[in-house]
């Protein structure tokens, strides 16, 4: 049986979620110019994601830290799969993938992954015990996130 995730864990998971998201997009921001502009945007609203998420630790009451400590209950089984799901993404380097070499095409298709499978976490994070003030922050980061896949989708069409 694995130990309960605590709601430090599972928001310093969303930080290396958006750390790693951003690194990507600088680097795929210096190997590709054509779409330099919008990677670099999306990745700096990558690091304010990062800052929105320390914030919620940093307002973790002390109860809410230690290890064992279930949380999320019902959820436990959905971010348990989040989590197995994800952990490709949290525990590999995407930006390593980054050669160069391929298509603008391929990295806004992996953009796009990426993206999705940071909104199926925050969904589940949002139905976690958080104060009206914190899921209002993850409605605004999910909702920057489809922005993104937008702003993708649309870079990717007009390359033609």
């Amino acid at each position: 049986m694995k130990t309960p995730l605590t709601a430090d864990e599972v928001l310093q998971m969303a930080q290396r979620i958006e750390e790693k998201g951003a690194k990507f997009y600088r680097r795929a921001a210096r190997l590709h110019v054509a779409g330099r502009d919008l990677l670099n945007r999306i990745a700096e609203q990558e690091d304010i994601h990062y800052g929105v998420f320390e914030q919620m630790r940093r307002a973790l009451t002390p109860a809410e830290k230690p290890a064992g400590t279930d949380l999320y209950g019902d959820l436990q089984q959905y971010l348990d799969g989040m989590v197995d799901e994800l952990s490709l993404q949290v525990n590999r380097d995407p930006a390593e993938w980054l050669t160069g070499k391929e298509p603008l095409r391929d990295v806004l298709r992996e953009a796009i992954r990426m993206e999705k499978d940071s909104i199926l976490f925050y969904i589940g994070l949002r139905q976690g015990p958080a104060p009206s003030s914190l899921r209002q922050r993850l409605d605004d980061i999910i909702h920057e996130e489809m922005s993104h896949i937008t702003w993708l989708t649309a870079a990717g069409k007009s390359l033609g």
